[in-house]
């Protein structure tokens, strides 16, 4: 887990694990991720982020050339719906999924199951614009065991009644 942690690179590795392969969490910043293979495991997470309110600050994250196989998770940003700061600049490119339960994940409500949602942290990332985000040059395999293939997003902008939309990632 990569937590205040800055100019790390993780390269040219497999790594398995019972949690996530990689984990950026807050405040870290200028983090390559490249040329990995991922599972089993829970896939490369940002976050958690912003639990019990806490300021975020996670930036300059590059994500490229990674192959998830098995896991339970590929891609995921999870952030508490309390949480405030940014995440900004974030490139997701080259990924291949393979075996992957839920390829693509954004969570803004992490550790909210069955509770009444009274606040909303948004792809906007804490009331902050999310800045330069981009997925490039997915590819996904084994149709039958990836079908959740969706994500949960709030777009402030075009809702103006604050609900969750649930919109396909590709």
């Amino acid at each position: 887990h990569l937590q205040r942690a800055r100019n790390v690179i993780i390269t040219n590795t497999q790594i398995g694990t019972g949690d996530d392969c990689v984990s950026i969490g807050d405040h870290t910043y200028n983090i390559d991720v490249l040329n990995i293979t991922c599972g089993p495991g829970h896939g490369v997470s940002i976050g958690s982020l912003g639990r019990g309110g806490s300021y975020v600050d996670v930036r300059n994250i590059l994500v490229r050339n990674v192959y998830f196989k098995g896991t339970t998770n590929g891609a995921r940003i999870k952030t508490w719906q309390e949480g405030r700061g940014f995440v900004k600049r974030v490139i997701y490119e080259n990924l291949f999924f393979n075996l992957v339960k839920n390829p693509l994940i954004i969570d803004q409500n992490y550790g909210a199951r069955g509770a009444k949602l009274q606040v909303f942290s948004v792809v906007i990332f804490f009331k902050c614009p999310m800045e330069n985000f981009s997925m490039q040059n997915l590819t996904r395999r084994s149709l039958l065991v990836s079908e959740n293939f969706l994500s949960t997003v709030y777009d402030p902008y075009n809702d103006h009644h604050q609900r969750l939309k649930t919109v396909f990632v590709f």
